[in-house]
Order: C-alpha cells, then structure tokens, then sequence
C-alpha cells in the first residue's frame, strides 16, 4: 500500500511538473465530458420560443471569472441576479466573450444567493436589522451551442511541459480564463526538448484549432515565438497579439486607394462644398496628437448670439465603400492607442496627413453649425461638406494658459498662428468657454454621469521607449471645452440620422444598469453614511456632488467605483438588430439622452465613417429605404466595431499596466497613497491615488504576526512582526493597525516574478517603522497565533 502511495505521487508529480517533461507531461489531460452542441439551426429555432414553450433557449455573452476559470457568467435577462454556469462543464468549451446559446438546470438546483454589502450596520446607528442584505435566486445554467465566436481562439504563453514521444507540448496561457494547449512539439523551439528551462519564459502566440469533447485542454497550433517574457517589446507584442488586432503594414492594394503625392483638391469638389477657409478655424488637441480630426470656430453675431461650428475630417471622400482600402479599414475598426505608439485604423498618408486637420492647410471636412444663445440654448444652423483652413494647433494646455489669461499679449508663435490670428482665436476661447459651460450647466439640470474624471497614466519614454518618468494625465478645463462641442455635434448628428434613415441608422447607447445592481449599490452607500439615491441619473449625480462637499472625496471615490463595476459597456446599435434594439430607440444612460451616436472621429473610428456616410447620403438626396443585405450588413459591422472597441480598449489598459510595472522596475519601488475600497475577511482592495490602478492586498502576503476580521463593520485588525530581535521592554509590546472603508494608507508598489511574469506588480500595505518588511507570500497555511490560517494565494 505504501509503494502503491509513492507511486501515485510520483506520477502526480511528473504530470503537472515540468521536471521530467516525460511521456505524460504534455498530454495530462483531465476527465471531463463535455455535451455536444445543438446544431446552429436548431439554436434558431428554439431562440424564437417564448414563455414556458418546451425547448425554449437563451441566449447572452458569457463572461469567465479571471479568479475561477470554471465559473462562468451571463447576464440576467430581466436584470436579475447573473446566471451562473457553475463548471467547466457547464460552459462547454466556450470562451470568454463568446455569444452562447443556453438553458437553465432544472428547479431542483437553483440557488438562493444571499448578498450581502459586507455585513455592515447602518452608520446612523440603526439596529443590526437594519443590516444591507438582499436575497435573491441566481439561476445556473449550462452551454448548449455558440451563437457566435467573439473569442479570436488565440492564447499567449510559455511552453509548460513536453511530450517527446508522442510529438507533443503543452501552452500555459497568460490568460488563466483560457484552457491549456497541446501543440506539436515540431513546431517549437528545437533545442527545447534538449535545454528546456532556457525556453520557459519564451512566449508564443497559438490559434486555438480544437477542444475535443472529453479534454479539459484546447489543441492548437503555434503561430508565432514572441521572445523572452520581461521585455517591453516582446509583451507589447503579446498583448497586441492575444487581443487580435491587426497590426500587419497596409498592402500595395490598400495602398493603391490613396491619392497621389501629388493632391490638391479640384475645383470641383470645392464647388460642391462650403467654403469656411474665411472663418477662424482652429485645433484643439493633446500636445502629441498627430491625427487632429476635429476643429471649431465661435464668432459673435449681430443678435448677440455665438455662431459655433465642429468640423470633421471628411474621411469618406478618401474611403469609398466597396475599395480595398474601405474593407481594411472595416476590418481594423478601430485605432489602438497603446503608451508607445498608435496601430492606425487608417494608413498614415491619411491618418496624419490629408484627413488630419493640420495648421494653415486647406482641409475637406463635414461641418455642423448651430446658433447659441448665452444661457446655451441652440438651434442647429447648418450641417453639410466643407472645406476649411486651420489658423492654429493648440495644446490642450496652450488653451488653458489663454483661458486663464486672456488679457495677455500672448505671441503668434506660442500660439502657432499669424499675427491676424491671436485677438480672434483669443476671444473665441474665452466665448466657447461661457457657452460650454452653459451647456453642460443644461445638461446637468436634465442629468448625466460624470464618474470618471482621470483614468490614464503619462510615461516619459527614453531613446529605447523604456519608460522613466510616470504620473496621472492633467485633466484641463479646455478638454471638457472640447468635450463638451462633441457631444453637442455627436448628439445632433443622432437626431438627423435617425429621421433619414431610420432602421439601420449607426447609433450609440448605455444601457441601463440592472436594478438589482443599482439597489447593492444604493444599499452599501446607506451602510457607510453617504446614501447614493440610484432611482435616476439626476440623483445619482447629485447624490454623488453632495457626498464631496459634506464628506470628502474618497467617499466619492470609493462609490464611484461600486457604480462602475454595476454599469454595462457602451454599444453601437441599429434599430435594424431586433437582437439589441427592443423599440424604437434606446437611451444613452449615462448622458440621459434618449439618442446619440459617435461623429466625430472617423480618423480612428470605423463607426464614424458609416454614420458620415448615412448622414451625407441623406443631406444630399441619395438616402433610400435599405434592403435587407444591407440593413443585415450595417448589423455586422457594427458587431465588429462593438468587438473591436473593446479589444482595443483593453489592450490599452493593458499597455498603460505593462509600462507602470516597467516604471516600477527602473525606479525599484514606489510608496503612495491608497483609499481602501472595499474590506473582505483576509484582504482588502485599494486604489492608488497618484497613479492609476486597483490593487489587491492579502494578509498572508504581509508581515503580520495576526490579524482579524470584523464583519460589522467591515475592518482588519492587524498585529505587525517586530523587526529584527525582540528584547525584553518591548517583548510586551507591539504595534497594531486597523484597515478601514475609506482609509487613507501608505502602499509599498513594486515589481515581482510570479508565475513567470517579471513584471508582475505587487502592492503591500507599508508597514509601520520598527516592524518587518519581509513582504511576499509565506508557506502555505502557516498558522498565526490567534489560529488563522494563511491560506495559499
């Protein structure tokens, strides 16, 4: 029995270890049956049952937890609790992502699931009755088709195990939400089965080709070797790689779309625009931005009124449906903005040069102009092709400094700009300034959610774009200037669209967060004292107003966040998708606007472009009722630019975190201050406050000599480790701390190797001085004095 036992072991050990890298290492699979899918025409026919109709199927975009792998989620129809999908099983091979066809278990296995805003009293001193609890069923389901692969089938990772017998090796993802790989041993590395511990840390991008029915892993094959994890160049690569976008040089056929070196615009096509290149046309842009792709003017009319105009790169005079060049940029969707560079939508002959609003050169654009009264009542003037001239390239903060002194005798060249060109751009600031501010001051009155206000970190780059110096983006009232004319034009774009062509009409919406979200988040805010009233916008806004200037602005902070996690991503839509559409026309909920739509970047966005040309063919008499190809090919395309936003989006996020822990690593740590968001029973969450980030921090990870939980009101009670020899006076002594809601702490950021990754960050709560600093994990389930358990992350 004991050799049998010693046995077992051994054999455990050389399948998930890398050791041996034997004959079973690669192809250790786990015992799983997964269900074969129903056939795709079947999915349709049972999605059109309603009510209580045997055989009746959901549909909804699965999300894999990033912490638990086989649990997965979709969103409640009716805005209930999220239904669960409880097992790798029950997800059968989806990915994360993934549109996903489904039907719930039966009665016997539905949960009651008690939510709890972490046993909290009401801070009014309310009884524990008072406590903020809600009960309510999470109904669990299981995958039986996929209605559509949003998933690119893609993993990134390192080469975990080998197989050199069966010709085999298996991919550790990065991404924990993906399954293991098998891939063929052929196309590794060849020295890998001779040197393997060189290659460990290599990366590979694979394409997922197959996940058998009974494996608990994917088979692929390898596309590419990224290099060594740790190198800036080789991560961008992955995230660029595990996000799919395309990121390939445009072909000699796209290329071939783009006008010559030599062009001007003819004669012709100014005789069939507006000409504007008279009026005091200027840019507004971020000091590095490359791609200006809107401009405005403000001028004074006889009745007292301000004359404003937003104007657009005309893109679709260079991109004509159906070219080469219009099916690449369909494709791409989007620009990505990662920290060290841009993947264009566009090529740049375009990009930055022709369609991009540049100083002192004639410029075709689509124009909206509107006639504003002081109080910020408008009436729309104009809309229609222009050409322009740009008399100046302002900096967001070059527009600041003119706001804040406008009597200055500010120089042609700070302003880069004639000498004719400063007085009237001056003023039209200082108008534009009153007017925005008018109209956010209306748009307020009626509602809108303004949460975020900085979200982005600036890297200084060296020669190398290595990253050496690192802080939050300033936020200028200029940019909310800016942001403020857009919205205007975005929303008055939607209006027109929406009368010209109805079904298939580009529009924009946010939808409303499910009430059972809204009511967690109206009911924590009560727990804690600064009660959030979620039953509109207007009053989430004011709710959120009224806690900064009565409590402070971490609270604010703190319930900003809880709101974000209950609010869903902004969608492109078309009333054409009966899928997403539901009626007539679906609002935008964080701006209270009941349509809009996305104008104004079609440098960047594909979806501009379409909503350029919808508004255009309109204007100009050439807007007809669509046909069902084309109402269904308007859908595609925007699934794809809702797919290809977030992609983008997301592998942003991820740049902006690659270069912060890169930042790390060249500075060796950092310490900053943190608001403690959230308190749990062993660890705790904060969110940097001179950088950008959310952090997660475990007890087991710190110097602690105990800790413990209050559930009440939700702290940790800490008990630190002396430093160094304990003597005898301070034997009796220690020092101890208390974490929280709405602490204010002292955060140790640095950068570690887990799991591989050598950049991986690493936030510990600063201990106090005197007391250990032996951050990092302990071995697993070390005891503490008062008998809890450090358990292994």
């Amino acid at each position: 029995m004991a050799e049998e036992s010693r046995k077992k072991k051994s054999d455990s050990r050389r399948v998930s270890g890398t050791s041996s890298h034997g004959s079973r290492a690669a192809n250790a699979e786990g015992k799983i049956e997964f269900v074969d899918y129903i056939s795709d025409e079947e999915i349709q026919e049972r999605l059109k049952k309603t009510g209580e109709q045997e055989g009746r199927i959901w549909s909804g975009e699965i999300r894999v937890n990033p912490k638990n792998y086989k649990q997965s989620f979709v969103s409640e129809p009716e805005g209930g609790v999220d239904i669960l999908f409880p097992s790798l099983e029950a997800r059968n091979r989806a990915f994360d992502g993934d549109i996903v066809a489904y039907n719930f278990y039966p009665d016997a296995v539905f949960q009651a699931v008690e939510r709890k805003i972490d046993n909290l009293t009401l801070a009014d001193g309310g009884s524990s009755s008072a406590e903020a609890t809600a009960k309510s069923v999470q109904k669990r389901a299981k995958v039986v088709g996929i209605v559509r692969q949003r998933h690119p089938r893609k993993a990134i990772g390192c080469i975990s195990a080998f197989d050199k017998a069966a010709g085999t090796a298996r991919l550790s993802p990065t991404d924990s939400r993906i399954p293991r790989v098998v891939v063929p041993l052929d196309q590794c590395p060849e020295e890998l089965s001779t040197s393997f511990t060189q290659y460990q840390n290599m990366m590979f991008a694979v394409k997922i080709t197959d996940w058998p029915a009974t494996s608990d892993m994917a088979i692929g094959t390898v596309v590419s070797s990224l290099g060594m994890r740790g190198v800036l160049a080789n991560e961008t690569a992955a995230i660029i790689e595990s996000h799919n976008i395309n990121d390939n040089d445009f072909s000699a056929e796209v290329l071939a779309c783009l006008p010559t070196d030599d062009f001007v615009i003819s004669d012709e096509e100014l005789s069939r625009r507006r000409d504007l290149r008279e009026e005091f046309i200027f840019t507004i842009d971020p000091d590095t931005a490359r791609d200006m792709d809107d401009a405005i003017h403000c001028k004074v009319l006889d009745d007292g009124k301000m004359e404003v105009g937003v104007h657009i790169a005309d893109v679709t005079h260079f991109v004509s449906p159906g070219s080469a060049l219009d099916a690449e940029a369909a494709q791409r969707c989007t620009s990505t903005y990662l920290v060290n560079r841009v993947i264009p939508m566009l090529p740049h002959r375009l990009s930055s040069d022709l369609c991009s609003l540049r100083a002192r050169e004639d410029r075709l654009a689509v124009s909206v102009m509107w006639d504003i009264a002081s109080d910020g009542t408008h009436v729309t003037k104009w809309m229609g092709r222009s050409v322009i001239h740009s008399r100046a390239k302002l900096s967001y903060r070059v527009a600041q400094e003119v706001l804040d002194d406008p009597e200055k005798d500010w120089s042609p060249e700070y302003l880069n700009t004639d000498s004719t060109s400063v007085q009237p751009i001056v003023s039209a600031l200082s108008h534009l300034s009153t007017i925005t501010s008018a109209l956010r001051q209306r748009r307020a009155e009626k509602g809108f959610l303004a949460i975020r206000d900085n979200d982005r970190l600036a890297f200084a780059l060296d020669d190398q774009s290595e990253p050496i110096g690192c802080q939050a983006s300033n936020r200028y009232s200029t940019q909310k200037l800016i942001e403020e004319l857009m919205l205007l034009a975005n929303i008055t774009i939607a209006g027109r669209n929406l009368k010209i062509s109805r079904e298939d009409a580009v529009l924009r919406r946010h939808r409303c967060p499910e009430k059972v979200k809204l009511e967690e988040v109206q009911a924590f805010s009560l727990v804690v004292g600064m009660p959030v009233d979620c039953s509109s916008v207007l009053l989430v806004q004011a709710s959120l107003n009224r806690i900064a200037q009565e409590h402070s602005d971490i609270g604010r902070l703190v319930l900003c966040q809880r709101l974000l996690q209950a609010f869903k991503p902004a969608e492109y839509y078309t009333l054409a998708d009966e899928e997403v559409s539901g009626g007539y026309s679906l609002p935008h909920y964080a701006l209270s606007e009941n349509v809009y739509t996305h104008f104004t970047s079609p440098i960047r966005r594909y979806a501009d472009v379409l909503v350029h040309r919808q508004l255009l063919s309109g204007l100009e008499g050439g807007a007809q009722d669509p046909t069902v190809e084309e109402k269904q090919r308007t859908i595609q395309l925007v699934s794809r630019c809702n797919d290809m936003k977030w992609k983008a989006r997301k592998a942003g996020a991820d740049s902006n975190t690659l270069y912060f822990a890169a930042f790390v690593r060249h500075v060796g740590s950092l310490v900053d201050d943190a608001v403690v968001v959230d308190v749990l029973d062993r660890s705790f969450d904060v969110m940097l406050l001179s950088y950008v980030g959310m952090f997660r921090i475990h007890c087991n990870s710190l110097p602690l000599q105990s800790f413990s939980h209050q559930p009440l009101v939700p702290s940790l009670s800490f008990v630190w480790k002396r430093a160094g020899k304990v003597t005898a006076d301070a034997a009796g002594s220690s020092t101890q701390e208390c974490i929280k809601l709405f602490s204010t702490v002292k955060v140790v950021v640095r950068v570690e190797t887990r799991q591989g990754n050598p950049l991986a960050l690493a936030v510990y709560l600063q201990a106090p001085t005197g007391c250990s600093t032996d951050y990092g994990l302990p071995p697993a389930n070390r005891a503490f004095p008062d008998g809890k358990k450090m358990r292994k992350r």
